[in-house]
């Protein structure tokens, strides 16, 4: 019964993934930052974050302690104020960050969670390796069935109250690991937590890590979780996002994505180091992530941390191919800082330029089981390392073997209809029985999705791999251009098909000129979104027939102005016959609004031999 209610729950959550209300849609395409505030002198300049293309503020204000929860926050909170105030004023959204389930004080507290063993799931900053620990500090796990949960509600409606748009809620965790002396804990055996166990399944704790009463127990762990962060999050009428490393492997950690849906940001970059040094097997276990947290999210913005740019722009692929947005910080671990400002800049207007609804294109999907993950391998690692695994280990192969072979798929939780290829886990080994058919991509990663229609295809050079290549008309992140590439990228490539009709009113475009005739006086935008492909048919390829009558070279031409779109992308063909009718073309695009499909005639009426716009008039179709 216990299974059954949350299904029915996250069914619910399911349901509501493509109907974002306007309250929430700012999510849709969010571009993020770190800020942390101790006083109104740390709070950042507004202008210089818009100007870097930031949309949305995730912003620490220390609420991590006891005295936040428990204690007086009014100063807190009229920092939150503040910095609300001075976001909204330039079009920025504001989110709070919160432990949801760690607070940092000087002892143990008494409603933290049990060991099975009935060890407090607390250590000190001697015990546990955590970088935010300062001297005489203890990190204390809370249970979510005691006490705390209506006090970090309390704490959310306060901050809701303060103007906010949102919550950050982070380590959803009952964690089993804390330090070499605080392993195997499996918590929560505190009061609260044995209580709601035996009421659920009927039985009591179990004796021992493993047989039906201990996967019941996990099972158990990962509901509470579920139903903590759901009952949080219905208390306030603003998003609530969940943090979580936890993902397709966290199963000692409790959080498990399926079964809470709702907002999420999979923390998957292996913190404080990037991926400059990674295999494509580390790669692999990159997208494996993040696949299978977009299967059961309302929203996902992935959590990651950038070495570098080259390093940063390549993860950046694989997360347009997915995800709702792009969290741009960099390896230091604290999660404020950048890559570089160059970089930010672009890879939020590469969001930007890609917002939309994102549906996948796949007819394949791997069933991944966390049940069968719990039962067969009992504790992983890590997000990466699938050592001494053998559930974990094979799927992870699977979903490795399919990258290379370049195949499009999904990792979902559950059988699901739309899919040409269900490959299901048995519940012994082999657990996966599939064939893959096709050429090895040879390092390079290949994804591909739909945005509200068109389909866009993320070439991602993971590897740094080098030399020849075709990959014919593409957009290239590193450059920002559009070209016929014959090598691969340092980072990435991007092309498109099944483009939509669309309109354009240019205020900054990128030119592409094949003749030197038609490049004169033209003057390209940075970091534009247009591009604007000029010259007739003699010089371009065109996507629509050409059919017009001969030109009278000087005295009358015809063109065509043709605009085609995919998220906020617009590629646009401007010609005429010869270059007075291409002329005509840029003239009348230039002074107005245009919508799919243009054609123009122009005749010299005071026969000067120059172009006008007032000598150039549109024929209705």
């Amino acid at each position: 019964m216990a299974n059954s209610k949350g299904l029915a729950l996250l069914t619910l959550w399911l349901l509501s993934i493509n109907s974002l209300s306007a309250e929430e849609s700012w999510l849709v395409g969010a571009r993020v930052v770190s800020v942390y505030v101790e006083s109104l002198e740390d709070i950042p300049d507004m202008v210089k974050l818009r100007e870097q293309g930031v949309s949305v503020i995730e912003l620490d204000v220390d609420l991590n302690h006891e005295s936040s929860f428990y204690g007086d926050r009014s100063y807190k909170l009229e920092l939150v104020k503040e910095v609300v105030r001075r976001a909204h004023a330039h079009g920025l959204k504001v989110v709070v960050y919160v432990p949801s389930l760690e607070v940092i004080s000087d002892g143990v507290l008494s409603w933290v969670q049990r060991s099975l063993d009935g060890r407090p799931v607390a250590a000190s900053w001697r015990e546990a390796d955590f970088f935010w620990l300062e001297e005489g500090e203890y990190s204390n796990w809370m249970s979510p069935l005691s006490p705390h949960r209506e006090k970090v509600k309390e704490l959310l409606i306060d901050l809701e109250k303060a103007g906010v748009d949102g919550i950050w809620l982070d380590v959803p965790h009952m964690p089993s690991y804390l330090s070499e002396d605080k392993e195997d804990l499996w918590p929560d055996a505190s009061p609260w937590g044995v209580e709601d166990f035996r009421s659920r399944y009927g039985h009591d704790l179990p004796k021992k890590l493993e047989g039906p009463a201990f996967w019941d127990w996990m099972e158990w762990r990962h509901q509470v979780v579920a139903d903590y962060l759901r009952y949080l999050a219905s208390s306030v009428n603003v998003p609530v996002l969940v943090e979580s490393s936890a993902t397709d492997w966290g199963n000692e950690l409790a959080f498990e994505p399926s079964l809470y849906g709702g907002y999420q940001v999979p923390e998957v970059g292996p913190p404080c180091k990037g991926f400059r040094e990674a295999n494509f097997t580390m790669w692999s276990h990159f997208v494996a992530q993040l696949k299978y947290v977009r299967s059961s999210s309302k929203v996902m913005i992935p959590l990651t941390y950038g070495a570098d740019p080259v390093d940063s722009g390549r993860q950046l692929g694989i997360i347009l191919s997915m995800a709702d947005g792009f969290f741009e910080t960099n390896a230091d671990c604290y999660m404020t800082g950048t890559v570089g400002e160059g970089f930010r800049k672009k890879a939020f207007k590469l969001v930007w330029a890609l917002t939309g609804v994102k549906k996948s294109t796949a007819r394949v999907a791997v069933v991944f089981s966390y049940r069968l993950r719990d039962r067969v391998d009992t504790y992983v690692y890590g997000p990466y390392d699938m050592t001494d695994t053998k559930y974990m280990a094979e799927y992870r192969k699977v979903v490795e073997e399919l990258l290379r072979k370049g195949v499009q798929f999904d990792v979902i939780p559950e059988e699901r209809p739309g899919y040409d290829v269900l490959i299901k886990p048995r519940d012994e080994p082999p657990f996966y029985e599939f064939d893959v058919k096709g050429e090895d991509t040879g390092g390079l990663i290949h994804l591909n999705f739909s945005l509200n229609g068109c389909v866009v295809d993320v070439w991602d050079n993971v590897l740094g791999l080098s030399g020849a290549r075709n990959f014919g008309l593409v957009f290239s992140f590193d450059d920002w251009s559009l070209k016929n590439a014959s090598t691969y990228p340092e980072t990435l490539y991007l092309s498109f098909s099944n483009l939509s009709n669309s309109s354009l009113t240019v205020k900054g475009a990128i030119y592409i000129a094949p003749s030197p005739v038609d490049r004169v006086g033209l003057r390209n935008s940075s970091l534009a979104t247009t591009f604007i492909f000029v010259g007739g048919p003699a010089v371009n390829w065109w996507p629509y027939p050409f059919n017009l009558r001969e030109a009278s070279y000087g005295r009358e031409d015809e063109a065509l102005i043709l605009v085609k779109g995919c998220g906020n992308f617009r590629f646009v063909w401007a010609g005429g016959l010869t270059r007075y009718g291409t002329r005509a073309a840029l003239l009348w695009l230039s002074s107005r609004e245009v919508g799919p499909v243009t054609h123009l005639i122009w005749r010299d009426l005071n026969g000067n031999g120059r172009v006008e716009l007032s000598e150039v008039r549109e024929v209705k179709a």
